[in-house]
């Protein structure tokens, strides 16, 4: 029986499937066929792109035709020079060779400042909007660049099985060979979850240790995490109980979504797992010897032993002569613990050791057998202070504890299941609490329950014993590298990841249906409740082989940008009744109040043609397509009838003076390149902004 069938039998769920957690939809394909997905998005958007730069042109060109008109403050300068404070914007001035030129782009700061001033508002909020167009389209293909790569997203999953529960040994019904694998099964599950431990615990909370391992790489979440306090109150009914001086240390997980361990659900539960530790009193009362026949025996009374109802023992352990004298090196493990219906315990503590109610406690003696230690240490638990000197070395080793007594600590356990918003929490036992919150109802929440009921200190060392300790990983042939004095807390870290590793492993045994192999010879049987419901399809992992594709993203960018895009090439030009608009808003905003309807004594329009100019706002896409700024593909100049003013459709020429100026020259339309157009409003919108905000702040003071 193998105890990773995770990597040999995965079963993800291919195609369309909703993550709860990241609120997100998700295509999960084969490895092979990723890349096909960006490929296509990113041809569709390069083709789609000869729109956008039509949305642009034409935008644009709306634009510098409004903005290039002169207005009732005069003519610009004869030099055209932005150096001369006296002048305002020309739009025929070639934009780089002024950066280029010392000054220059303070000068074009100042001169654009200025006409922005004498414009008004509308003129404002009209180049920003022009300015934020340009630079939304070129960081929208950056962005859209970039998140062509990331539609493909990571491995997650979700587990496809369609038989969901617990499988336990029936110890009744099975024989002995059967019970023989099932205790090895069960040492391979507590084992994998102490090597998960070892290498995705401890190594990933230490700078610079974390190093690659296949099976970190299976959970949704490489871990849980949990804090670590100490002090020096004993956890236990009675103070006596504990060693004076020892710290006792605690480590709790806080409230823990059930999401956090793969559970895939649109309401999920919280949990809350927590141990506290501390190291036992060995005198007495606590630990009594007896000798007869030159043999020295302790008894360790710490509670009595019961087969059933019937008492066998009343002491916890026991233990003879001097360990040491025992030539193996190894450190001798036994423990005792309890559960959450106490009644049928085979250990039944004694007073002092009560532990509170809803919690369950765990008793562990250790005793180093024939192990040389090269420093002493005054760990609680691993001390050793007495010296042993072995032939051909001159220098001591320290073999153990100057009494051959065996160390104890005990541990609390504490299960909390809470409700999803975590605001009320009851026991694992507390089926009332249950039917109250309608949790019992919820099969995402048994998934959470079941998977924490063998997550206790018990539980994660029961099967391997000694095996499990750090310490014994230390010991080559005899001799063991030394121990810090406290090396105990680390032991008992080691075991409480472990317990959360487990919590781990469960959910996914569960929601995989895995025990179901061993069904039949193997004598297990399935002990699923009926009221937990199907809990199949709630496990979230990482696959292998696999990958998912954003399936918003793939789809945003694939239809919706292209078509938005292809609809608004197309319609564009009706967007000259908007200008047409703005340029009534600039022209009343830079109309004097007394001004007098018909033309100026300098030849241009005031404020008595702003409705005709209006009216003829729709001049724009004709004037644009003849001097050559359209769509090449489309041919809307019509020739003006003859008398019919100035402006009107056809008109490639700017007749507001009443003069036929050219609207466009050459000289123009180079320094309105769009990646001139870019620089400038990139480098001007800062400096807008500031004058905008000095005249708030004018505006207000007076």
């Amino acid at each position: 029986m193998s105890w990773r069938p995770a990597f040999a039998s995965q079963s993800p769920h291919q195609g369309f499937w909703w993550d709860y957690e990241r609120k997100k939809y998700y295509l999960l394909v084969p490895e092979q066929w990723a890349s096909f997905y960006p490929t296509l998005v990113a041809v569709i958007l390069t083709l789609s792109l000869s729109w956008a730069d039509k949305i642009i042109r034409k935008s644009l060109l709306y634009f510098v035709k409004w903005f290039s008109e002169p207005t009732q403050y005069g003519p610009l300068s004869d030099s055209g020079s932005y150096l001369d404070d006296s002048t305002i914007y020309n739009a025929e001035q070639d934009v780089i060779e002024l950066l280029r030129a010392p000054g220059g782009g303070r000068a074009l700061l100042k001169g654009t400042s200025k006409r922005l001033y004498k414009h008004g508002f509308c003129a404002n909020v009209l180049l920003l909007f022009v300015g934020l167009l340009i630079l939304c389209s070129w960081v929208g293909r950056v962005v859209a660049g970039v998140y062509t790569a990331k539609i493909i997203a990571d491995r997650q999953a979700v587990w496809e099985s369609d038989r969901c529960g617990i499988w336990e040994f029936d110890s009744e019904g099975a024989g002995d060979e059967a019970a023989t694998r099932a205790d090895v099964y069960e040492r391979d599950k507590e084992a994998r979850a102490g090597e998960y431990a070892r290498n995705c615990y401890e190594r990933s909370n230490i700078a610079g240790q974390e190093q690659p391992y296949s099976l970190c790489d299976f959970f949704s979440h490489r871990n849980i995490t949990y804090t670590k306090t100490s002090n020096f109150t004993c956890p236990f009914a009675d103070d006596s109980v504990c060693v004076t001086g020892a710290q006792a240390v605690t480590f709790d997980t806080g409230l823990v979504d059930a999401s956090r361990i793969g559970i895939n659900a649109e309401i999920t539960y919280k949990f809350r797992r927590s141990t506290t530790c501390a190291p036992l009193n060995d005198d007495y009362p606590f630990v009594r010897n007896a000798t007869s026949h030159n043999t020295t025996t302790f008894f360790y009374q710490y509670g009595s032993l019961l087969d059933w109802d019937d008492e066998i023992a009343n002491y916890t352990f026991s233990t003879t002569n001097d360990p040491f004298d025992t030539r193996v090196p190894a450190y001798d493990v036994r423990l005792h613990g309890t559960s959450w219906d106490r009644k049928y315990d085979s250990w039944q503590p004694i007073p002092e050791l009560t532990p509170p109610a809803n919690t369950t406690i765990t008793i562990m003696l250790i005793s180093p057998l024939h192990i040389y230690y090269l420093k002493p240490s005054a760990d609680p638990i691993f001390g050793a202070d007495k010296k042993c000197y072995v032939e051909g070395y001159q220098q001591p080793f320290y073999c153990r504890k100057s009494d051959p007594k065996a160390r104890l600590f005990a541990c609390i356990d504490r299960h909390e299941l809470c409700s999803p918003s975590g605001d009320r929490c009851w026991a694992m036992n507390d089926e009332e609490a249950e039917l109250r919150t309608k949790a019992a109802l919820s099969p995402s929440y048994w998934l959470m329950k079941l998977s924490l009921y063998s997550s206790s200190m018990y539980d994660s060392i029961v099967w391997r014993l000694g095996n499990a300790l750090i310490a014994q990983e230390r010991v080559a042939q005899f001799i063991s590298t030394p121990l810090p004095d406290n090396h105990w807390v680390a032991e008992v870290e080691r075991g409480f990841a472990s317990s959360l590793a487990r919590i781990q492993f469960d959910a996914w045994e569960i929601s995989s249906g895995v025990g179901r192999q061993h069904e039949g010879d193997d004598g297990y049987v399935e002990y699923t409740p009926a009221e937990a419901g199907d809990m199949c399809g709630l496990y979230k992992f990482k696959s292998t082989g696999y990958k998912n594709v954003d399936a918003t993203a793939f789809f945003v960018l694939l239809f919706v940008v292209p078509l938005s895009l292809g609809v608004l090439s197309r319609t564009v030009g009706q967007v000259s009744d908007f200008w047409g608009f703005v340029k009534c808003c600039f022209r009343r905003s830079t109309s004097k109040p007394d001004s007098v309807p018909g033309p100026g004594s300098d030849g241009r329009t005031t404020a008595g043609t702003i409705d005709r100019n209006c009216l003829e706002a729709s001049d724009v896409v004709s004037d644009m397509n003849e001097a050559g700024w359209g769509d090449d593909s489309e041919d809307t100049t019509t020739e003006a009838p003859e008398g019919s003013g100035s402006g009107l459709s056809g008109s490639a020429h700017d007749t507001i003076s009443g003069e036929d100026t050219p609207l466009l020259t050459d000289e123009m339309k180079e320094v309105w390149d769009s990646r001139q157009l870019v620089f400038f409003w990139l480098l001007s919108l800062p400096f807008r902004l500031f004058t905008w905000l000095f005249r708030t702040f004018e505006a207000r003071s007076q």
